[in-house]
């Protein structure tokens, strides 16, 4: 699989919001993570419903007997002015959250989870 970073914004003075993309063979995940700065040191801060991490997970190859369907990623997207997280859902609809009291009052959405 490959792993790396895709953006990074400012939230304040002293925090910072990384978006990362996990690729592997049939499925993608983004993952956003909130740095905070306290006593000289960066450090991972629990700030999506008191986790340190939102993970937004699709399968992006679908593979029948007949056909193989490519599926685009659900990337997570930030909005720095108005502090807004955001992804497309299944439905076509924006799923969001917006940075408040130092949470992103947003929940996880991983597909891979319906086929446990």
């Amino acid at each position: 699989y490959h792993q790396y970073f895709t953006e990074v914004h400012n939230i304040s003075a002293t925090e910072f919001l990384i978006i990362k993309q996990m690729d592997e063979l049939v499925f993608s995940c983004n993952y956003a993570s909130v740095y905070q700065l306290k006593s000289g040191k960066y450090i991972l801060k629990s700030a999506f419903n008191k986790k340190k991490k939102l993970s937004i997970c699709n399968f992006t190859h679908i593979e029948t007997p007949t056909n193989h369907e490519e599926i685009p990623i659900r990337k997570l997207q930030f909005d720095a002015s108005k502090k807004k997280i955001f992804f497309d859902d299944p439905n076509h609809k924006k799923t969001s959250a917006v940075y408040k009291n130092g949470n992103f009052n947003i929940d996880d959405y991983d597909e891979r989870k319906l086929y446990d």
